[in-house]
């Protein structure tokens, strides 16, 4: 048998037996338990390059934890006994099926393979989550069709024929371009292109992953339908170069009767498979990436429910009634039908996005659980949370209980992803934690806890988090709907105008010198905080002016508590006009009312005593006068100069770290 040399431990390695063989190279068993070696027939310097910046730059595989391979990575470079490098080793992938197997509902049957519409959901949405990591790291796959993707019978995926990938060095920008390409998988931009020189990019992709996706839907290319003009229909190619398809507007091809429809997917899936397909076509940024495939696929997934009355139908409750036995009824075909008798609950072991027991192996049976099942209720499916300082961290209780008796429910929290958050782990999340995090029990609260201090001011957005337990449907799914305040100003104003009015007024009153002054005071601060709006500000003006004249030309013969209650009018009413202006600012700079009463009563104490103390020549007692100024002082830096220089230093932190704080 022939041997190479492995790069990473510069041991031999032996190439056992040989399993296939193409036009770029051999692909053998080697002596290392499930590792292959693929040798190139062509080792040109370009491959070898291209197999270089991969194995310096390997993407994070989403399911490592789970002990899975999602691509066939290039472990090590192969070199004969010469020293030239002829090859790579990369892990094989034990267990999986061609996805021709899985979405083709004739290859299901003839291998006895019992596969529902929920497992395809998975599988769909594993596809696009492996493909994100892919992009993530910058590479364009190029290749993307069912052959070089294989599924196990957890619902897991595995990409092969990696390095056929288009690949960029980050040191040096050089471009290794993908050199194949496949048939109905080529976006309508690039037929009659040589791929082999053509830069593509992440665009590129999202129509091929939109394809694979709808094969594992629907059963069936996009592209195909009736034609319904004279002629043969054009080539698959033909069709997807000119954007015909059975949803594009005045389309030549048709849905046909065996056409599963596009209103059987959540209403989101089917928008962005327009997207894809018809808006794409005109824009290629319009087509949803892998990572917007990602998570309404997750999202969709909890729609699911099974069929009351035929095993194996799965269809999404918006739909309202069976769509599998609808079809059934009108074609006489049930391309969902299992090997099961009877039914009267739900599968139990029906797939999730963490661990999907449906089997997919041969003559696998799906038999419904007769033990108990625990069941979760939760007091909260939103939760709101409203910032109210910066800084703070905001926190709601959820309840968690489990009805079901001689049960246990054993569960944990996890942060579903989100493009505008930091790469972490599903159980450390950089703004979102849980007390506890994992627990067991049929009745806990937990606590849900959101850092602001993380968080870009003036954003609102939303998180999903799910609780994971050994449940009934697995996954339980809340909204987190998180509004952060907005920095519009260095401080918030005072109503600067109103207390000039205030202060004028009361002073004249302070020097003609009232009896009866709290009434006045009171209903002053009082209306001045209505603001008048439904009055014209010129005719209220005009009224007070002459109110004023009135008080002080007749002030001797007005009754003297009659007079403050006039004086508390006039003065409040002034007071107003200057507040309806202040109105009209933005509420995160504009004090809160109680405030704002205390505020204006200072200013309106204030000028009465000054104008009582120069009517009465007080200002030459000196202790008085220190009084005074200690006390205004003392005010002024409660009121005014503390809540300015806090708010200055936080608008301050928040600008320094503005750049690494996360948008909503």
């Amino acid at each position: 048998m022939p041997h190479l040399i492995c790069g990473d431990t510069g041991k031999a390695l032996e190439l056992t037996k040989q399993i296939a063989d193409s036009g770029e190279g051999t692909i053998w068993e080697t002596e290392r338990t499930k590792y292959l070696a693929k040798v190139f027939k062509n080792p040109t310097k370009e491959r070898i390059d291209k197999l270089k910046v991969m194995l310096a730059n390997k993407p994070s595989d989403p399911n490592a934890q789970r002990n899975h391979i999602s691509f066939a990575w290039p472990e090590s470079l192969l070199s004969d006994k010469s020293g030239q490098i002829v090859g790579f080793m990369m892990p094989q992938i034990v267990g999986g099926r061609e996805l021709l197997q899985i979405y083709n509902p004739s290859l299901r049957k003839k291998r006895n393979l019992e596969v529902d519409w929920r497992f395809l959901h998975v599988v769909a949405t594993n596809i696009a989550h492996v493909v994100q990591s892919i992009h993530d790291k910058g590479y364009i796959i190029g290749d993307i069709k069912p052959q070089n993707i294989l599924v196990n019978n957890q619902a897991l995926v595995s990409i092969i024929d990696t390095d056929s990938f288009q690949v960029k060095d980050p040191l040096n920008g050089k471009v290794h371009h993908c050199l194949v390409g496949s048939q109905g998988f080529t976006p309508p931009e690039l037929l009659g292109k040589d791929i082999s020189t053509t830069l593509q990019n992440t665009y590129h992709d999202r129509f091929r992953l939109g394809v694979v996706i709808y094969y594992l839907l629907f059963g069936n290319h996009p592209f195909q339908g009736k034609w319904i003009r004279s002629g043969d229909s054009p080539e698959q190619d033909q069709l997807i170069r000119n954007g015909w398809w059975p949803y594009a507007p005045n389309s030549p091809i048709q849905s046909g009767p065996s056409t599963i429809s596009l209103d059987t997917v959540d209403p989101q899936i089917k928008e962005y498979f327009l997207r894809c397909f018809n808006a794409g076509y005109q824009n290629i940024e319009l087509r949803p990436s892998a990572q917007n495939w990602y998570h309404i696929l997750r999202q969709s997934f909890e729609d699911l429910q099974d069929c009351s009355s035929v095993y194996g139908h799965v269809y999404r409750r918006g739909y309202q009634k069976c769509c599998w036995c609808e079809r059934k009824a009108a074609l006489g075909v049930d391309i969902f039908e299992l090997q099961a008798t009877a039914r009267s609950k739900s599968i139990q072991s029906s797939p999730s996005l963490q661990d999907i027991p449906i089997p997919v192996q041969k003559s696998a049976k799906i038999q419904p659980s007769k033990q108990k099942i625990n069941k979760i209720e939760l007091s909260a499916s939103v939760l709101e949370f409203r910032q109210a300082k910066f800084g703070e961290k905001i926190t709601h209780n959820v309840t968690i209980t489990n009805p079901i008796p001689q049960t246990l429910l054993k569960a944990r929290w996890e942060v579903l992803p989100h493009p505008n958050d930091p790469p972490h782990k599903p159980n450390c999340h950089p703004w979102i934690s849980f007390s506890p995090q994992e627990f067991k029990g049929n009745q806990v609260s937990c606590k849900i806890t959101v850092n602001t201090s993380k968080l870009q001011a003036q954003c609102r957005g939303s998180r999903k988090i799910v609780l994971k337990s050994n449940s009934l449907n697995n996954s339980y799914y809340i909204t987190l709907n998180v509004q952060t305040l907005a920095i519009l100003s260095d401080t918030k104003k005072l109503p600067w105008l109103c207390m000039t009015w205030l202060l004028i007024f009361f002073f004249g009153i302070g020097y003609i010198k009232l009896d009866y002054l709290s009434v006045a005071l009171f209903l002053a601060s009082v209306i001045s905080l209505t603001g008048f709006k439904f009055f014209s500000s010129i005719r209220v003006f005009l009224s007070l002016l002459l109110g004023w004249l009135f008080l002080f030309t007749f002030l001797g013969v007005v009754n003297p508590i009659a007079g403050e209650f006039l004086a508390g009018i006039i003065s409040g009413g002034i007071g107003a006009i200057a507040m309806a202006r202040y109105d009209n600012l933005p509420e995160d700079e504009k004090y809160q009312t109680s405030f704002l009463f205390l505020f204006l009563l200072i200013v309106e104490i204030l000028g009465t005593f000054l104008g009582i103390g120069l009517k009465k020549e007080m200002y030459t007692n000196i202790y008085l006068v220190s009084g005074l100024l200690i006390i205004s002082i003392f005010l002024l830096d409660i009121l005014i100069i503390s809540p300015y220089l806090n708010r200055r230093n936080q608008v301050a932190i928040y600008r320094q770290q503005a750049r690494n704080l996360i948008k909503l």
